[in-house]
């Protein structure tokens, strides 16, 4: 193989890339990329046990053929190259061969036949949404979602469709975020499925920076979701299990409606929570009329208070929460104004976007 490529071409799709090449893997062939020529282009290749992806990208094709490197060598050595053309050919051995002006890199490479195939789906059910708002949901979910490898139908996120509309949902058992979009032209989707934190997160790298108006399709064929955009596509292993009930979690009647601006009270919590830490967490919100005092207190770190302004016309209420859990899903609202519901001090708060319906995010209190 012999090929000459635009370092403006690829050193972003090698960037985009980096999260899927496995650093320590008992396969060292997870850690290597696989690029090819097909027809007038060249199409490069990386997976991991867990996810697929390639793209096609334009390239001067002097001779045809394949050739496997290392992803991350591969990544450093274009980086530190000049803008422009650089040569890419194959050598003895599966030895990789790189050139641009006076400087020459020799990488060993390995066969590509031992590549991973990828597997390819037929007949999925093919879902069509907007990059803008793919981007949201990822944004206002993938927050949520459990760490907690034993707890692995958790560590991903929930997509379920009811008519037109598609829900998706995340939870990790102290908290738990939904948002509500429309797809296009999309063939219904008869059962959930539950997408890992890893896929969404490369799905991430893969809308970002686009036209927010582009088209995304999703085909589903279990165990596998494809994401086709523009010239690339990333397979998915979805999660296997039973999603929990989320829907038995969320208070059917709340008895508080508290209306705060959303900067000032995020604003006042970043400051509270400079003294609390991964052991000293919980911070006491409690609610008057008119007013929101949210104070922090412990006898090894010391004393934090701020007062807020609010819309709120019910009897005073003292509730605990995890003051990471309400910044994180502050940091994922745009709106000026939150709206925080409430029942008492042992029962979930919902939190949503004042002037939008989609979102909602439910957080449990701390015992007081």
């Amino acid at each position: 193989m012999d090929i000459k490529i635009k370092k403006e071409d690829v050193f972003p799709i090698l960037s985009q890339i980096q999260g899927i090449l496995e650093k320590r893997s008992t396969l060292p062939i997870f850690s290597h990329i696989l690029i090819k020529t097909e027809k007038k282009d060249i199409q490069i290749y990386a997976s991991d046990s867990e996810l697929s992806f390639w793209v096609s990208l334009p390239a001067q094709i002097k001779k045809e053929g394949a050739i496997v490197l290392n992803g991350k060598k591969f990544f450093e050595i274009v980086r530190e190259l000049a803008h422009g053309i650089f040569e890419v050919n194959l050598g003895k051995n599966h030895q990789v061969h790189i050139k641009q002006f006076s400087s020459f890199f020799k990488i060993n490479g390995l066969n590509p036949e031992d590549f991973p195939k990828f597997p390819t789906l037929k007949k999925g059910k093919k879902q069509n949404f907007l990059a803008g708002d793919i981007l949201e949901v990822i944004d206002k979910t993938l927050y949520c979602v459990s760490l907690d490898e034993s707890r692995y139908h958790l560590t991903g996120v929930f997509l379920e469709q009811s008519a037109m509309k598609y829900r998706f949902v995340s939870t990790d058992g102290h908290r738990m975020s939904f948002i509500d979009i429309k797809g296009t032209e999309n063939e219904e989707l008869e059962q959930g499925i539950i997408i890992p934190r890893k896929g969404f997160q490369e799905l991430k790298k893969m809308l970002s920076g686009s036209d927010q108006k582009e088209t995304v399709e999703l085909s589903i064929e279990k165990p596998r979701l494809l994401v086709r955009f523009k010239n690339q596509n990333l397979n998915i292993r979805l999660i296997e299990g039973q999603y929990p009930n989320y829907k038995s979690l969320i208070p059917k009647k709340t008895q508080h409606e508290v209306i705060i601006s959303t900067l000032d009270f995020l604003s006042a919590l970043k400051r509270i929570s400079a003294l609390t830490s991964a052991r000293f967490k919980g911070v006491n919100f409690t609610f008057t009329k008119a007013n929101l005092r949210i104070d922090f207190s412990h006898p090894e770190v010391g004393e934090a208070e701020e007062k807020l302004a609010c819309n709120y016309k019910g009897e005073e209420l003292k509730v605990r929460f995890n003051s990471k859990y309400i910044l994180d899903i502050l940091h994922s609202i745009q709106d000026e104004k939150i709206k925080f519901l409430l029942t008492d001090n042992r029962s979930p708060g919902l939190i949503k976007a004042h002037s939008q319906e989609n979102y909602v995010c439910l957080v449990m209190p701390m015992k007081l």
